[in-house]
């Protein structure tokens, strides 16, 4: 025992030691950080000496909350709750956790029986995000509509515009759900709704990210959106103070949080390579989420924000940024409301926002004109600038992949004969009309095998299952591997051992085939007209490749996927052209001449500086 807490309490009964020790722990301050490190050997003996103490295992699933370890607090509340049935508190604890860790259908399995005892509107707001999670999209809505007006949120009232679920049964499920967005973004527009804005920031919507995972232009439903809200932050904006003509352009690069993978990815060589003399570079990072590896360069300015809207605005604001570029728009609340609150002169977004933003205080779409049909301005909001080379780059010490990435199959568990053909995207990107390409597939190859990359979501995932199961059928669907959510070099190491990349067949991964390419994997493609169905074929263009694997149909798709899996010679002088083209592009610095040409043209267009 420890004997900083029993000292001279050697004969204390075990009682009497189970209540000190408690007390003790109660009396800690933090449940998270260096506390949880330091004191959970105080918890480790109270449940040594009752591992049926309930308030030991209350506090140390707090602590595990604390330390965002949700799946073990999950698994604790849910032992917990079990024993204590009547304990409605409890169960709504349980569910929030559950779906901290992303395990909705969870979540709501274990509240939904709540319902009807709910008395607060918080809760009763928890339950209908979780309804709109799941897919119950009509659910939420009546869960928001009972809330607004007892309570006085009128927000509430159209929160569930916000959801498109991801997974649907056919292409037409797909067309009457969208339908019946418009229509609902139609009937809020006619009421003409003013929010205070604050509010919004915390508790309002915005467009579903699975939108542009349909095949569709999401421009109308996107300014759609900005329009409903554009009252509530209009009123917000101020002058912006003028700078001297002498001074360096500032430019913001506005992170969204849990997104700052992708942003260091894409964009950190950006901002670090502006000429310094020229420019002027802020980061804005959220202050839990700034990674322990950076070390801030002098070039660069790093502005901290909080879970504060209000303060948030005013140190973006206080920057005086001529520029404010946002890599990711209308991909959370606050990269919704923001750009409308007009920030900085210019404004302007990229390739992190999967196609428009549908905000008109968004100046400019950077975008990369291989990748673009000739009228691709009719899918934009912004003005689009098309640029030379792709508007990204990656730090040659950042890319992950080397000869110790690669693996074999057998390493890995895979099949040792036949082709492996691998779609990593996430469920939301299988589209329905896919599975019969993939069930084309396995059908014409019959020693090959589908390897799918699934998620955390196994309710959505057999929901998957299923369908494809049922477009497949059991002969096909037994040669389907489903993998969970991989780590960046796990995801690497399968990806280097498949014969095959595949893009769904409206939508491509644009990091997924750099991914590809640069393990020397050929991706098959279905070229369309929206940015997000041309960036493999795009890539392909720019490596002079002769006669790519890019298909505009289901018969071609079917008939360039065979090929690459069963032609070996073929594949060989495919693999070879992007082993030797590739990584030369892969860190082309001609990119942030681009950026600088763009960010001193656009200033100047807006007569500022």
């Amino acid at each position: 025992m420890d004997s900083s807490v029993f000292s001279g309490q050697e004969t204390w009964s075990k009682e009497e030691r189970k209540e000190l020790l408690f007390r003790k722990i109660l009396s800690l301050k933090d449940v998270s950080g260096e506390c949880f490190s330091a004191n959970q050997r105080l918890l480790r003996e109270l449940l040594t000496l009752e591992p049926e103490h309930e308030g030991g295992w209350t506090v140390w699933a707090a602590w595990l909350v604390g330390e965002k370890r949700y799946e073990e607090a999950a698994e604790v509340l849910r032992k917990l709750a079990s024993r204590r049935h009547d304990e409605d508190g409890l169960r709504w604890t349980w569910g929030m956790v559950l779906a901290a860790a992303e395990r909705y259908e969870e979540a709501l399995k274990v509240v939904e029986p709540l319902e009807r005892k709910v008395v607060g509107w918080p809760r009763k707001c928890f339950l209908g995000n979780l309804y709109g999670m799941c897919g119950e999209v009509e659910k939420g809505r009546k869960c928001f509509r009972e809330t607004a007006q007892p309570f006085q949120k009128p927000i509430l009232r159209w929160k569930h515009l916000q959801f498109f679920s991801p997974f649907w049964e056919n292409a037409k499920a797909i067309d009457r759900g969208w339908q019946r967005l418009v229509r609902d973004l139609d009937a809020a527009l006619e009421e003409r709704p003013v929010y205070h804005w604050l509010e919004f920031a915390r508790l309002g919507f915005y467009p579903s990210f699975e939108l542009a995972h349909q095949g569709k232009c999401c421009r109308e439903v996107k300014e759609k959106f900005a329009q409903l809200i554009r009252g509530t932050f209009s009123s917000r904006r101020k002058p912006f103070r003028r700078r001297g003509n002498r001074e360096k352009i500032r430019v913001g690069f506005f992170c969204v949080p849990e997104n700052e993978g992708g942003f260091f990815r894409s964009t950190q060589a950006i901002w670090e390579g502006l000429n310094p003399h020229r420019f002027e570079v802020m980061l804005f990072l959220s202050r839990e989420r700034v990674p322990r590896w950076y070390t801030v360069p002098a070039s660069v300015n790093l502005v901290t924000y909080e879970g504060d809207f209000a303060a948030t605005v005013e140190k973006i604001r206080a920057a005086a940024c001529d520029v404010l570029f946002y890599r990711k728009a209308v991909a959370d609340l606050w990269s919704s409301c923001l750009p409308l609150l007009r920030l900085a002169p210019v404004q302007c977004t990229s390739w992190g926002t999967h196609g428009t933003s549908g905000i008109a205080e968004m100046d400019y779409y950077l975008t990369w004109d291989a990748a673009e049909i000739p009228q691709a301005q009719e899918h934009y909001t912004e003005k689009l600038y098309r640029m030379k080379t792709p508007p990204k780059l990656e730090r040659q010490e950042m890319a992950v992949v080397s000869a110790s990435v690669a693996a074999t199959r057998e390493e890995l568990g895979l099949p040792r004969q036949g082709a492996i053909y691998f779609c990593p995207h996430r469920w939301s990107k299988y589209h329905p009309d896919f599975d019969f390409y993939l069930r084309d597939i396995l059908r014409q190859d019959t020693r090959g095998h589908l390897l799918l990359l699934g998620g955390k979501s196994t309710w959505w995932g057999e929901k998957f299952r299923k369908r494809i199961r049922n477009v497949l059928g059991e002969k096909e669907f037994r040669r389907v591997l489903f993998l969970p959510r991989l780590s960046p070099w796990l995801y690497h190491r399968y990806l280097s051992a498949a014969t095959v990349l595949l893009d769904s067949c409206v939508y491509a991964g644009e990091w997924t085939c750099h991914d590809a390419f640069s393990h020397g994997v050929p991706c098959v493609t279905q070229v369309g007209n929206l940015l997000v169905q041309r960036y493999s074929t795009a890539h392909y263009q720019a490596m002079g490749i002769p006669h790519p694997p890019v298909a505009t149909c289901r018969s071609e798709y079917v008939r360039q996927a065979l090929r690459l899996g069963t032609d070996v010679p073929y594949r060989a002088e495919i693999s070879r052209a992007i082993r030797e083209t590739y990584p030369a592009r892969r860190g082309n610095i001609g990119v942030i001449q681009e950026y600088e040409e763009f960010f001193e043209n656009a200033c100047a267009e807006a007569c500022y500086g």
